[in-house]
């Protein structure tokens, strides 16, 4: 197609047109199909229409209508056990079982089953269904200091809130109520509902619209303290005691969920019971599913229909024949089911029922051979009944799906409208497509040609477009909505009403589709010429931005070339200047003589004024943001640099100086770590480089010493190359060690230990090496356990080096103090002894490498345990410190505590 054809004025009008008409179709066939999925059906049947007796929805209604007659059934046998109805009769809540004529009934668990009706219908079941469901959001797990309350103990109330929902004499003269933590008000107007199953007389929603609840740290109080309330207003036993009462008494508090539990399901199987024993008629029209039971064990039969409710048992091709009678059903409209379980024998168009039906009755009604009989009132005589209402809308949908229908060949076929939709909603993309292509453009160029309404404000459009978009599906979803409640509708009004809707529908699919094409046309030429348009918002960003620029730059450029004492100077005997004239002027003339000019010299003088204080102020401001940063740069932060952004003239270039300076030392610092690093490197790998010829030399030694050489001046040789080189290896694996630990290249698995039991076991393993140096071990140790979290290897490894550095250089004949005490929340840990040698140094100059406590190095020391030891230390989060006082010699060694309900962390895995 040629771009003149296609770009043309009738091209465009075509495209629109045919957009418009799949806009609108799509709509109705949307339409149509949500109108069937919001009433229930499933896709096959708005594909293919069905009568309602053949849909799915009335199989799950007569489902539900089975086991709620079925639960009734359940009720009278459960309950009555073969009585006739009495309200004075009692029931125990704990044996729902055995009913009325249960044994052993315990009379603090016994009520009427008049008082349990009375209580399903009274305002006390929905509250107490809510608090059984939601006390666990009102126990508090931690106070705040003060707000703790005990609660051991029940003691009287006095607390000044008042429950707003039901005061009574014996709720406020309990003196056994708990006080509460905290109360919090809680809307639970939901929980009264029709839902709940109670509508009594004595039902008022509106009172109990909030609700104090009364708050504690454990759950039990909380049932108790509200749970009392309910009972003590609504319901009693029959010794007139509430369940909250004889829980307390026998010390049952924890149970006290567990009996309103029970409490409920008794109230509601009981109400259930009283509506069924009322009346037969009465649930035989309240609904149109019929159910007919007998126990052919004992003979008992169950039924609502009051014409079925004999003495004698009917057969089950008794009832199918009344059932399938103009009473009971419409002339060829069926939907039951009958099963015999003794023979076998089942017949149902409800096939789901009957693979189920068998494990229903016995969940239900109990064991036993039953003969059931199931059917759907066709004729729908229950008129209030949903599926009244169902069955005439599935009718009239039926009907209308009927007529839109076409014939091709020798059929007739009807329209399936999932396909339609596709197909339409595909044409109507389409079409868009093709719109937002040709917009902008005509036959005679490939220009973009603006419109009138590409000048408005694109916020302006986007509200345009969002208002009318909420309206269209608002109106759609509300014609939808007003079609699917049918219960509003009798059937001769139906076709209208669909009627109505599916226009409703078509008119608003119209108008969606003229929106799209509008917001496509609006939009797309917006687009293709890279333009978002006149926006308000961005053209006051941009007039704030120009404006901020603009009056930044004047002043920069104004006084960057000047220093600021000079800027300064100038500023003041120019403002001293002016205020003397300004002053003088409205001295000599006043404001009678010249009012109005007066006033304008006053004004221009403050505004002179103000602009000098904020030239200085900007100054100031410069200062002290280079005065910043050299103290951030004196505390060694090498990270901090001054922003230079609105300073100007000096200040500006004093602060790039600074950086400059702080670039240089940045430097210096990181070539002094790499230089750090590379003398580690050098002895970790001259040290890998020693072990080889090391091991060799200590195995060949090792060699030496085996081949039993008699010799003894050659015997002693080989002693001391022996001891040498294990001193040189205990050296070179000190030197890695200590690398390792300086680079942070190791791993520490941090768990429990007991320090104490560390330090005794210890203690032995160096018993000998003090004897043998005349050494006297003085332990003192605390009673408590002293845990703390640490890699227990690399702590042995701390206190090995401690007793070994004591070993070696401690005085011969004195006395190794060793101490270990917790200290508040802290392990503490400390080492003394005498030096042998004069200690001519600092304790600093001690923690270095290689430095020795024998100035001589005559002893076998590396001068590297004290370093690793302290290294090892402050790795594992504890200090190390250590204290010279003339030849006294003290290692101080603390950490964090774990405390006895601590006890038992998680092994945690960290790598320094």
């Amino acid at each position: 197609m040629k771009k003149k054809y296609f770009y043309s004025m009738w091209a465009k009008m075509l495209t629109t047109a045919v957009l418009l008409i799949a806009g609108g179709l799509t709509a109705v066939c949307a339409g149509w199909s949500m109108a069937g999925l919001s009433s229930g059906m499933n896709v096959n049947e708005i594909m293919s229409p069905v009568s309602y007796e053949e849909s799915q929805k009335a199989e799950h209604y007569v489902r539900r209508e089975l086991q709620d007659q079925l639960g009734k059934f359940r009720s009278e046998t459960k309950i009555l056990q073969g009585n006739a109805y009495n309200g004075d009769l009692t029931l125990d809540i704990s044996n729902l079982n055995d009913g009325v004529n249960a044994e052993n009934k315990n009379q603090n668990l016994e009520y009427k089953l008049s008082d349990l009706d009375a209580f399903y219908n009274s305002d006390g079941y929905p509250i107490l269904c809510w608090l059984t469901q939601t006390k666990h959001e009102y126990v508090y797990d931690a106070y705040e200091e003060g707000d703790e309350t005990d609660t051991s103990e029940y003691k009287t109330s006095n607390s000044s809130t008042e429950t707003t929902t039901v005061p009574t004499a014996e709720s406020a003269t309990d003196t056994n109520i708990p006080e509460p933590v905290n109360v919090e008000t809680t809307n639970i107007s939901g929980w009264f509902d029709a839902g709940d199953g109670s509508t009594g007389d004595n039902r008022h929603p509106e009172a109990y619209d909030s609700y104090q609840v009364k708050c504690y740290n454990n759950e039990s109080d909380v049932v108790y303290a509200n749970g009392i309330d309910v009972e003590q207003k609504f319901i009693k036993n029959i010794n007139g005691v509430t369940l909250a009462e004889y829980a307390r008494e026998n010390d049952q508090l924890n149970l006290l969920s567990d009996y309103y539990d029970d409490l409920l399901e008794a109230a509601s199987q009981v109400h259930d019971l009283v509506n069924q024993t009322s009346s037969i008629q009465k649930q035989y029209d309240n609904t149109n599913v019929y159910v007919y039971l007998v126990n052919e064990d004992d003979g008992t039969i169950y039924t609502n229909v009051p014409a079925w409710n004999t003495e004698q048992a009917m057969s089950l091709d008794q009832l199918e024949e009344q059932y399938q009678s103009k009473d009971y059903s419409a002339q060829g409209k069926y939907l039951y089911l009958m099963m015999d379980e003794a023979s076998g024998d089942s017949y149902a168009s409800v096939t789901f029922l009957a693979d189920e039906l068998k494990g229903t009755i016995r969940d239900i009604m109990g064991d036993g051979n039953w003969r059931i009989f199931v059917g759907l009132d066709t004729n729908y005589h229950c008129r209030t009944s949903q599926s009244y209402y169902d069955s005439m809308y599935y009718t009239a949908y039926q009907d209308i799906s009927g007529q839109i229908a076409f014939n091709f060949g020798n059929g007739e076929y009807r329209i399936n409208v999932f396909a339609a939709i596709w197909v339409f909603l595909s044409l109507a993309i389409v079409m868009i497509i093709m719109i937002g292509v040709q917009t902008g453009r005509r036959p005679e160029d490939d220009e973009i040609h603006p419109v009138l309404m590409d000048k408005f404000p694109i916020e302006i459009l986007i509200i345009k477009d969002i208002i009318l978009w909420v309206a269209l599906v608002v109106g759609y979803a509300e014609s939808v909505v007003h079609i699917s409640s049918n219960d509003r509708y009798y059937y001769s009004t139906l076709p209208s009403a669909f009627g109505n809707a599916m226009a409703q529908c078509t008119v608003l699919g119209v108008l969606a589709a003229v929106l799209f094409a509008w917001n496509v046309k609006s939009y797309g030429r917006r687009i293709k010429e890279r333009k978002i348009g006149g926006s308000i918002i961005a053209g006051i960003a941009h007039a704030i931005k120009r404006t901020v620029d603009a009056s930044r730059k004047t002043i920069q450029n104004s006084y960057r070339a000047q220093k600021a004492n000079k800027q300064l100077l100038i500023a003041y005997i120019v403002l001293i200047g002016a205020q003397i004239i300004f002053m003088w002027i409205i001295c000599t003339f006043g404001f009678n003589c010249m009012g109005g000019l007066a006033f304008i010299f006053f004004v221009l003088m403050v505004l002179f004024d103000i602009f000098v204080y904020l030239k200085m102020l900007k100054s100031t401001s410069g200062k002290e943001a280079i005065k910043d940063g050299i103290q951030q740069l004196a505390a060694g932060n090498l990270d901090y640099r001054i922003n230079t952004e609105h300073m100007s003239g000096e200040n500006l270039e004093l602060a790039e100086e600074i950086n400059k300076v702080r670039d240089g030392v940045e430097k210096a610092v990181d070539a002094e770590m790499k230089s750090e690093r590379l003398k580690t490197d050098l002895i970790t790998n001259v040290s890998h480089d020693i072990k080889t010829p090391l091991t060799s030399i200590i195995n060949y030694v090792d060699i030496l010493k085996r081949e039993n050489i008699q010799d003894e001046r050659i015997a002693g040789y080989i002693d001391i190359l022996n001891r040498k080189a294990f001193r040189l290896k205990q050296l070179t694996e000190d030197l890695v060690e200590a690398s390792k630990i300086s680079s942070g290249n190791i791993t520490l698995t941090m768990q429990e230990i007991n320090l104490k039991q560390l330090i005794k076991q210890t203690n032995g393993e160096f018993e000998e090496k003090f004897e043998a140096k005349n050494l006297d071990l003085i332990c003192d140790l605390p009673e408590e356990q002293m845990l703390i979290m640490a890699d227990g290897r690399r702590m042995f490894r701390v206190i090995e080096n401690l007793y070994n550095n004591a070993a070696k250089y401690a005085m011969p004949g004195t006395r190794v103090y060793v101490s270990g005490s917790i200290e508040g929340d802290t392990v503490v840990f400390s080492m003394k002894n005498v030096s042998e040698n004069p200690l001519n140094f600092k304790a600093d100059e001690l923690m270095e490498r290689f430095v020795r406590g024998d100035v001589s190095r005559s002893t076998e020391g590396s001068g590297l345990g004290l370093e690793i030891a302290r290294n090892l230390t402050v790795m594992q989060k504890g200090t190390f410190d250590l204290y010279l006082d003339g030849d006294l010699f003290k290692v101080t060694i603390t950490f964090q505590r774990i405390k006895k309900e601590e006890q038992n962390p998680k092994t945690e895995q960290t790598e320094s």
